[in-house]
């Protein structure tokens, strides 16, 4: 049976029947129906009643003249007495709201199908999503249709399967377990079910056994990539590689710049990253200043000088209904670093840094501040006003170092 326990000055108080909901703090009737009985309740086991409130007394109140009622229901139908519905209680005060009985339990109709069309109906319009979205459910789409009977062990079966049959990499089947949790999450607290999420806590071991290894650029890569990008300065593309070269940013956070984000006539030129309508970041921790030096100053010059009147955007031509096309950029700077290079993609610049970094003796914690990494607190251990100096010096003491090995 049901029952809260509340701390009431110096007594304990216990109430049949209650239930407080951890999620939305909302009181609850439940009551268990006697097995002789349940014909009478369309087989329901027992019944639930939202009280439509947080305070304890009115759901002490409501939850107390509840149970008499169906004290009495019950003991008329051992008789084979209709009774009287128990629909609306009528306390002294305050006056509470109806009480309505819980739908039937939903539980037992939602399927995985019904949460997929939630999600591709919240992401409509972007194909690229939707796309992910149809691939992440596919890939589950042997288990049983309703959600109430998949158990944890049905998609760890599956799980398995699809990194041994399909050979799909543990981290790309980590992020669609990971989507799919997170859609049935939200579907659980929107129905208000009692259920558990069989997607949620699905263990994965070996994501960087099987992670395949990103290129980083080697000197001689860099140098080739550096005369290049000088030969065809005037090419969009070689303009986004020489901003990757010596800030170690992301492809999107490149491409999608504003050109007020490049701040040359600052004390330090530096870049801004941080969010806009056209694209997000990847974290929290994105949101960072990037001194500009070597070949990525010398490019954010380039790009702030063939800049048209009124151009808002540093790569306009990446800019499609207001939002940044980060596909297209992408492949189009890994397709000329492809004609530069053997291997590598515009991701490899980041790596590259981190190396180079650690190479001129920089620490973690001013990596971490350069890289924008999701490290807790790191962020936050400089204050604005000394960081970007801090960082600018961590960045000419890399050039430093290279040099002299040059």
């Amino acid at each position: 049976m049901p029952q809260a326990t509340f701390k009431i000055g110096a007594f304990t108080v216990s109430v049949s029947y209650l239930q407080q909901r951890s999620t939305t703090g909302l009181f609850y009737y439940r009551r268990a129906v006697p097995a002789p009985l349940r014909r009478h309740y369309n087989g329901k086991r027992e019944l639930v009643f939202s009280l439509k409130t947080k305070d304890l007394n009115q759901a002490s109140q409501q939850a107390q003249a509840l149970a008499l009622q169906h004290n009495k229901e019950f003991e008329q139908l051992k008789h084979n007495v209709t009774p009287s519905p128990v629909l609306i209680i009528q306390p002294a005060s305050p006056p509470p709201a109806e009480l309505v009985p819980t739908p039937a339990p939903e539980q037992h109709t939602i399927t995985l199908n019904d949460i997929k069309h939630h999600a591709l109906k919240a992401h409509q319009g972007n194909k690229k999503k939707t796309t992910e979205i149809t691939r992440c459910f596919g890939y589950f789409a042997d288990l049983p249709p309703i959600l109430a009977h998949i158990k944890k062990r049905d998609v760890l079966i599956v799980v398995e399967r699809l990194k041994t049959e399909q050979q799909l990499k543990t981290a790309t089947i980590k992020k669609a377990v990971g989507f799919i949790s997170r859609q049935v999450r939200l579907t659980l607290q929107l129905h208000d079910l009692n259920i558990s999420n069989p997607f949620a806590g699905v263990p994965f071991d070996n994501i960087k056994k099987d992670a395949e290894k990103r290129h980083t650029f080697e000197a001689d890569e860099l140098l080739k990539v550096r005369e290049t990008i000088r030969r065809k300065s005037a090419l969009v593309t070689a303009q986004i590689v020489g901003l990757l070269y010596d800030t170690g940013c992301r492809n999107a956070e490149i491409g999608g710049l504003l050109l007020d984000d490049i701040k040359l006539d600052a004390p330090i030129p530096h870049l801004v990253i941080k969010p806009h309508d056209q694209r997000g970041l990847k974290n929290d921790n994105s949101e960072r200043l990037i001194p500009l030096t070597g070949i990525s100053l010398e490019f954010a010059s380039i790009v702030k000088a063939a800049a048209q009147p009124e151009q808002k955007h540093a790569f306009p031509r990446y800019i499609k209904d207001g939002k940044f096309k980060g596909d297209g950029c992408s492949q189009a700077v890994n397709k000329f670093l492809s004609g530069v290079v053997e291997q590598g993609t515009s991701h490899s610049f980041r790596h590259s840094l981190n190396s180079r970094l650690i190479e001129s003796g920089a620490t973690e914690m001013e990596i971490v501040s350069l890289m924008g990494w999701s490290r807790e607190g790191m962020i936050h251990h400089y204050g604005k006003g000394r960081s970007l100096e801090y960082l600018h010096h961590v960045l000419a003491r890399m050039h430093r170092h290279e040099q002299k090995k040059t």
